[in-house]
């Protein structure tokens, strides 16, 4: 077993720097070497600030000896999806159109976890604006081979591959949860508002979340905890409080016999278990039958709408996307075939289209509320297939099911996720198996807004349950 510092989770390293086992240098370090031994394989960066990483760790270092503890990412390394500005580094947001681009200052999510001792190793790829779900060129760990999902991809590699103990992604369509998914990591996108997303690129600006990625249930409650606080930049961010998220994920744990009893379970009764793989399926009703032997009560849920999310969204988001990108099309820069498609398509949504979009938008949102009457968190699966490679197009790889349906991986990787984005929910996703060839499968876990707790409390006691410790991909194994 490898037991260099590099796979530790974010409690596991906590404690050991306050135990003076190793210090955030030798953290730092351990964790820098390692991205140079294993990114040949998971190609998950594209900017590390060694210097910049080292320098920060010494400071932690200094701070820590004084007795001077900013919080539970104090001395920790994080990695930051490059839609995200870090000042002073390169932010190419996965495209040639804005390659050149430094910023001057931090997102506040950044500014956020730096306050909090955090130290941020660099950027990891995404694709293109944010706006696709293969992430090029990042490969999984799990096989050397395969998509993992996006657009937070590389985020999501750079965790399950031990690059990062801490990484931030972005959600609109399903870009923390889908790539959480496909790597067996977890990943959550809270509520929409309850994060800062001044200095982040948008890729929508109606259903855009940033969350974190991590290899624990617990760790990614802790990170969320850290990236919280309303922000006067943004004018979508929420007052609301912020709990103690890493409180209810820990109890949850420690006392997984207990915390699901009496707990009412939501299953859809239609949509989510259409067109499914079977390592999908069987993962997941599996994961609803333990829930229930724990003492959930599992009820039926039916949301009548939700048919009508993912062509509701893509009115939404490419016409969005093309506003967005308005200068960019307008002066003939080009993005890659998919963006620029997307964009092009996005710039002939007519008004009423959208507008309709809208309505049955508010539809939707209508349908989450009515089930969340009847039950606390809703259950479903993550992903409809588990991760692909490439075969004849980097970016276009189509899924086909025992059923005979066939689809691109952008609906496979998205259909179940994009309804939750439309309602602006938080979403806890965390791995629930493996598939027959050995790659991870992931399950979703919904919660009413503003109640990001309810979906760790679950998340953490399943963890436990399942009797689950961070996996190490093993490319081929």
């Amino acid at each position: 077993m490898d037991d260099r510092l590099h796979w530790l989770s974010c409690v596991e390293a906590r404690e050991g720097l306050r135990q003076g086992e190793f210090s955030s240098r030798e953290l730092i370090q351990d964790t820098l070497d390692w991205i140079r031994e294993s990114d040949d394989l998971t190609r998950a960066w594209v900017d590390v600030d060694e210097a910049g990483a080292l320098a920060q760790a010494d400071r932690a270092d200094r701070e820590l000896r004084s007795g001077a503890d900013r919080g539970p990412l104090h001395g920790l390394g994080f990695g930051v999806k490059d839609v995200v500005a870090v000042a002073g580094r390169p932010m190419k947001v996965g495209s040639a159109v804005t390659a050149d681009f430094v910023p001057s200052s931090d997102a506040t999510v950044v500014a956020h976890l730096r306050e909090g001792g955090a130290v941020c190793v660099g950027k990891t790829v995404t694709h293109e604006f944010a706006f696709g779900s293969t992430s090029q060129p990042t490969r999984n760990p799990w096989d050397g081979a395969s998509v993992t999902g996006g657009s937070s991809g590389g985020s999501a590699a750079a965790v399950a591959a031990g690059q990062a103990q801490v990484a931030i992604g972005t959600d609109n369509c399903c870009s923390v949860r889908n790539p959480a998914a496909l790597t067996g990591t977890c990943g959550i996108r809270p509520t929409f508002g309850r994060v800062s997303t001044a200095g982040v690129v948008p890729a929508s600006l109606g259903m855009d979340a940033v969350g974190p990625l991590c290899r624990t249930v617990v760790d990614t409650a802790v990170a969320l905890g850290a990236m919280c606080g309303y922000d006067a930049a943004d004018p979508r961010s929420s007052r609301a409080p912020v709990p103690d998220f890493a409180a209810h994920a820990r109890r949850a744990r420690s006392d997984a016999e207990n915390a699901i009893v009496g707990l009412r379970v939501g299953v859809p009764t239609a949509y989510f278990f259409d067109h499914l793989e079977p390592g999908v399926e069987t993962n997941v009703r599996a994961v609803v039958d333990l829930l229930e032997q724990m003492g959930a009560t599992v009820r039926p849920v039916e949301l009548p709408h939700v048919d009508h999310a993912v062509p509701a969204f893509f009115v939404l988001d490419v016409a969005e996307e093309a506003a967005l990108q308005h200068d960019h099309l307008r002066q003939g820069r080009k993005f890659g075939e998919d963006v620029q498609r997307w964009a092009e398509i996005g710039s002939l949504i007519l008004a009423k289209d959208y507008i309709r979009a809208q309505q049955m938008r508010s539809l939707i949102v209508d349908d989450w509320g009515r089930a969340f009457d009847d039950v606390d968190v809703i259950v479903t699966p993550a992903t409809a297939a588990s991760a692909k490679p490439p075969v004849d197009h980097p970016v276009f790889i189509d899924v086909e099911y025992p059923d005979g349906h066939v689809e691109d991986v952008v609906f496979a990787y998205g259909r179940f996720l994009i309804p939750v984005s439309l309602a602006g929910l938080p979403a806890l996703v965390i791995p629930c198996g493996l598939d027959d060839g050995g790659l991870p499968i992931g399950v979703q876990i919904v919660a009413p807004a503003f109640d990001e707790p309810a979906a760790f409390g679950v998340g953490a006691a399943l963890e436990a349950a399942l009797a689950f410790e961070p996996w190490r991909p093993v490319p081929g194994g």
